[in-house]
């Protein structure tokens, strides 16, 4: 149910029937524009007609000399206005499509802390929306992660599951939560980059995150499925602009 329902929330990537459909319009477009451009150049070749042999006298040439400097301007003119309007479409077709080739140059490392069950449904739809590779972690890593983001997902993590007990309130089992969460934290704060975008994905609201915000500039948080999938791609903006510097 989750990809489907991502699919709609969020931009889809452009398949190669969207991108012949945009290049068509773009060609209709340019089409509309020459035809239009053409329209106007016949009326000045009329007007240059019934002016000849007043550009006789003045230019002091035959006929066939003034026609042949009419013709050369009107070509000159023809060639610099086409290059105009392919210009602006090619530069519209490109501005379109810039946001998903950066998305597809991007790297996501996917940590779930001591989850044993499939791949998560977040992690797959990251995949569908055409991020070029999204390596999943299910045990903390101890190597090095090299990914442009990473999220560490303590929704699916059984991590933070600490269950209501008669002696356990509400408050002190947030504490705890927030403590366990604040381990993950720092844990993952060892074995990422510097210039990586880091994820919190984490249902509630707790101090560790904030506090992370004030250490790291480049982190972020999400507590549901539809604005993860948002967040991971505006960090994939922000890691694009940060690697350009």
């Amino acid at each position: 149910m989750l990809i489907p329902l991502l699919a709609q929330a969020t931009p889809p990537t452009p398949s190669p029937t969207d991108v012949i459909d945009l290049l068509k319009e773009s060609n209709q477009a340019l089409s509309n524009s020459f035809s239009q451009f053409i329209d106007a150049m016949r009326f000045v070749l009329v007007i240059l007609g019934i002016l000849g042999a007043f550009v006789t006298f003045i230019f002091g040439k035959s006929l066939n000399d003034a026609r042949q400097i009419a013709k050369e301007a009107i070509t000159q003119e023809v060639n610099r206005r086409i290059r105009e309007i392919v210009d602006d479409e090619v530069g519209r077709v490109q501005r379109l499509l810039e946001p998903e080739r950066i998305v597809s140059t991007m790297t996501i490392d996917y940590v779930v802390p001591r989850y044993g069950g499939e791949e998560p449904e977040e992690a797959r739809a990251l995949r569908v929306r055409g991020f070029r590779t999204v390596n999943p972690y299910y045990q903390f890593p101890t190597q090095r992660l090299l990914g442009n983001i990473i999220v560490l997902d303590m929704v699916n993590s059984p991590v933070l599951d600490i269950p209501n007990t008669p002696t356990l309130n509400e408050t002190a089992r947030k504490t705890q939560q927030d403590t366990r969460l604040e381990e993950q934290i720092d844990q993952i704060i060892q074995v990422i980059n510097d210039d990586a975008v880091l994820v919190i994905y984490v249902r509630d609201q707790f101090p560790s995150v904030t506090r992370l915000f004030r250490q790291r500039k480049r982190s972020a948080s999400a507590n549901f499925a539809v604005r993860l999938i948002t967040t991971v791609v505006d960090s994939a903006y922000l890691a694009y602009g940060l690697q350009r510097q």
